[in-house]
């Protein structure tokens, strides 16, 4: 059922895949360790052209003219704070 926890197996699946996919390239930047250095030590799993692609509405829904501009400019919010913290 829903309330029971998941078994412990399936939460050290989960964490492994969770740190390998999202968490492990972050630690990696943070540590200073690059990404590849003959062999790749971990991979880039999001990056701001991720971010905003993902504001874009999804390609099978219509959207209108109004939301597809405060999406863009949600997008231009984001790309403009990465560039004023850089």
């Amino acid at each position: 059922t829903l309330d029971a926890p998941p078994p412990e197996q399936a939460l050290d699946v989960l964490y492994a895949k969770v740190y390998k996919d999202f968490v492990e390239h972050i630690d990696g930047i943070d540590n200073g360790i690059e990404a590849a250095d003959g062999t790749r030590n971990y991979a880039v799993t999001t990056s701001l052209s991720s971010r905003v692609g993902r504001l874009n509405p999804p390609w099978n829904e219509r959207a209108t003219a109004d939301e597809v501009n405060a999406l863009f400019a949600q997008a231009m919010e984001l790309t403009a704070g990465e560039l004023v913290e850089s």
